[in-house]
């Protein structure tokens, strides 16, 4: 199960166009996050735009490292998935709430 994990995250770097595809990713977020923000809301309406966008800078920086740095990129990658996490609990909660 471990070598399955570490043949997953810390993988080899995907190189630069999957690297910039991410952070291009990332900052249409950003610019949706500042579209809700601007546009009436308060910063706490667009938490979910921020954090994702953070999480698609992060992945991006991850795939622009060299080769050499599969640790990093894995460190990285596993951020990433943790902000993912806080992104699927906030939305839970928020579509819980709600509900009821």
């Amino acid at each position: 199960m471990r070598e399955r994990v570490e043949a997953v995250v810390f993988r080899e770097p995907e190189g630069r166009r999957s690297g910039l595809i991410n952070l291009g990713f990332g900052v249409l977020w950003f610019v949706l996050f500042l579209f809700v923000v601007f546009g009436g809301g308060t910063a706490s309406d667009g938490v979910v735009q921020a954090v994702l966008g953070t999480a698609f800078v992060l992945n991006g920086l991850a795939e622009l490292f060299p080769p050499d740095r599969t640790r990093l990129a894995g460190g990285l990658r596993v951020v990433t998935a943790l902000l993912a996490g806080l992104v699927l609990a906030f939305v839970s909660v928020n579509v819980a709430e709600r509900l009821l």
